[in-house]
């Protein structure tokens, strides 16, 4: 990236100026159609813009902002746009900046610059306590409009999306897509994993069924892991990390609200929190690491395990 440009804000820039085209050129919103997106709330949500004639005309003929779109690879060697006639979806970093962009055409998908991880395009899927994981950004775009939290992944992960997922993995993974190694690494964090099949077109009901006649993949509970009902709560011991549970707000369907004690040897944390809420289990994860001396992402899959457990309970 040229030293005169400053990236985020030239992509930034980029993302607002390709939406206003997407709302103004009907070219746009016939390819959108063409490929299943309709939903103008979710054109929205992930700020769907369109690349025209108008990016030529609004970029300097010669100079460091040219430049820096060639580098990224927006524009080609000729100066033309790359992916012209293509809608173009920002993906961003974890401070909310556009750290890139993937082209969405008739013919298939492009990112820029390339290499690009995708799942920055639905970080605030992962808010929630249930993800779809889908093959590519089209496909996050339709089943996300059917009402699914979905993110794109790939059959090997970089290390930025390890690092993501240690962070904010979710509760529920629902594999719409082969991605092996994302796989595994969930099922070693005790994330409950299911193989599910969205059919194209998706509308919400055919959403709803796909979810509910999703699979289960092997046993997210731990071997290590003897838990223990007792009258006000339930004792979990995973490999000796030890820790007591009383739920909160057991009528709540959308939270799981629980005061959460971890015994170390000689002293404990005691917090409450909700753990399908990602934020707060890495923050409770954090402290509790530290009393019982083991990763964070060892403490997480804990929770994990708890949350297995008080869902079983809920359904017996």
């Amino acid at each position: 990236m040229s030293d005169t440009v400053n990236k985020f804000q030239l992509l930034g820039d980029l993302a607002r100026f390709s939406r206003e085209c997407f709302k103004r050129d009907k070219a746009a919103r016939a390819l959108a159609a063409s490929l299943g997106l309709t939903d103008e709330h979710v054109s929205e949500r992930f700020q769907v813009g369109f690349v025209n004639d108008s990016l030529l005309r609004a970029v300097p003929s010669k100079g460091p902002v040219r430049e820096a779109l060639r580098e990224i690879g927006l524009l080609d060697a000729s100066g033309k746009p790359a992916c012209f006639g293509s809608l173009l979806v920002p993906v961003l970093d974890g401070h909310e900046n556009v750290a890139g962009f993937v082209a969405i055409g008739k013919d298939g998908e492009k990112s820029f610059p390339p290499g690009l991880p995708l799942y920055g395009l639905a970080r605030k899927a992962f808010a929630k306590n249930k993800v779809v994981f889908v093959e590519n950004a089209l496909r996050t775009l339709l089943a996300s409009q059917a009402g699914l939290a979905a993110a794109p992944f790939g059959a090997e992960l970089s290390e930025g999306e390890r690092e993501f997922i240690l962070r904010y993995r979710p509760v529920r993974a629902y594999f719409a897509a082969d991605c092996p190694e994302l796989l595994r690494m969930l099922q070693k964090l005790e994330v409950a994993c299911y193989k599910t099949a969205l059919t194209f077109p998706l509308g919400r009901e055919g959403a709803i069924s796909a979810i509910e006649a999703s699979e289960s993949i092997g046993d997210a509970m731990g071997p290590d892991t003897v838990v223990r009902v007792v009258e006000d709560g339930v004792k979990f011991d995973c490999a000796g990390r030890k820790y007591e549970l009383r739920e909160i707000a057991p009528n709540e369907a959308d939270r799981l609200k629980v005061r959460l004690r971890a015994q170390g040897a000689a002293s404990f944390h005691l917090d409450t929190l909700d753990l399908y809420a990602g934020r707060s289990r890495a923050a409770f994860a954090r402290a509790a690491a530290a009393l019982f001396g083991a990763p964070e992402a060892v403490v997480e899959g804990d929770l994990c395990q708890m949350i297995k457990k008080l869902e079983a309970m809920k359904a017996a």
